[in-house]
């Protein structure tokens, strides 16, 4: 019999705006809107996010940023916890090569270092870890593919002990990185 989980949140857009998260990092700068709902792209439902990244979206390390942000209840990642997710996204056109892209990055909340993330080069993707030291643990080549819709789905076993913590990956409905222990990640 399969399993069943309740959805513990949806960050869908079908509000019209971007109030399902909890912050928005440049979305406006200099008046000009780098973060919004729209209704022109759309995957499915009614919204979608549009994300535009621009040279005035700056945060204070020098790093071009605009995200959406997202802090699930504290249970949700908690010691023991197991917690799935998916997004999908459409880019416009390749990425540069240089400087690389994150798509979409997990950090720690007390420390608020980056501990997972989905960086890009072109149209290459890799799926990340940053501790204790920069792991690449899926790399896909001419992948990305302008114009078409691709998803990213996680299911994560959160745990502090590297021997009990896993971390599954699928891209575009393909299991690309199966559950692994996370000291088998470093």
């Amino acid at each position: 019999m399969p399993a069943a989980a309740a959805i513990a949140w949806t960050g869908d857009l079908e509000t019209g705006d971007l109030s399902q998260f909890n912050f928005v990092l440049n979305g406006t700068v200099n008046r000009i809107t780098y973060a919004s709902a729209v209704q022109d792209l759309v995957l499915q439902g009614a919204y979608a996010a549009r994300i535009e990244l621009h040279n005035d979206a700056v945060w204070p390390n020098g790093l071009r940023r605009v995200e959406l942000q997202h802090v699930p209840d504290a249970a949700r990642t908690a010691e023991g916890a197991t917690t799935c997710f998916a997004w999908s996204f459409q880019l416009p056109e390749t990425l540069p090569e240089d400087p690389g892209h994150t798509l979409g990055y997990w950090e720690s909340q007390n420390s608020y270092q980056q501990m997972m993330a989905f960086n890009t080069n072109g149209d290459d993707i890799r799926f990340i870890t940053q501790q204790p030291s920069y792991t690449e643990h899926w790399t896909a080549q001419d992948v990305l593919t302008p114009g078409v819709w691709h998803r990213i789905a996680m299911c994560v076993l959160w745990s502090q002990d590297p021997g009990v913590g896993t971390v599954d990956v699928w891209f575009d409905g393909e299991q690309v990185r199966s559950e692994e222990h996370t000291s088998e990640l470093q």
